[in-house]
């Protein structure tokens, strides 16, 4: 699992609190995750999806995910990706993901 950004500290502010509850709930979820920042690179990964794939966090960010993609799906997957990133919409896509065994 990545290693975990909640650290205990007294200065503490409420985004860090939010970034640590997010980032629980999101590890504690039953399906991978990813979120990408304004140019669609990977910037955060859930640890079942690095647990699915046997990806090491370094390689799930930035365009890392693509390559668990399975091969005959890779292409359209980031297609569709692409096309919605540039018109600033939302997608939803249906790919097979390459099982780290």
């Amino acid at each position: 699992p990545p290693m975990p950004i909640c650290l205990p500290e007294p200065s503490r502010t409420a985004p860090v609190a939010s970034l640590c509850w997010f980032q629980a709930l999101a590890d504690a979820a039953p399906t991978p995750m990813w979120i990408t920042d304004r140019t669609g690179a990977t910037v955060y990964v859930n640890a079942p999806w690095l647990a699915l794939t046997g990806q090491a966090l370094e390689q799930s960010l930035g365009n890392g995910w693509g390559s668990a993609v399975h091969p005959d799906d890779r292409e359209a997957s980031r297609h569709a990706f692409e096309q919605a990133l540039a018109a600033r919409r939302g997608v939803r896509l249906t790919y097979r993901v390459r099982r780290f065994d």
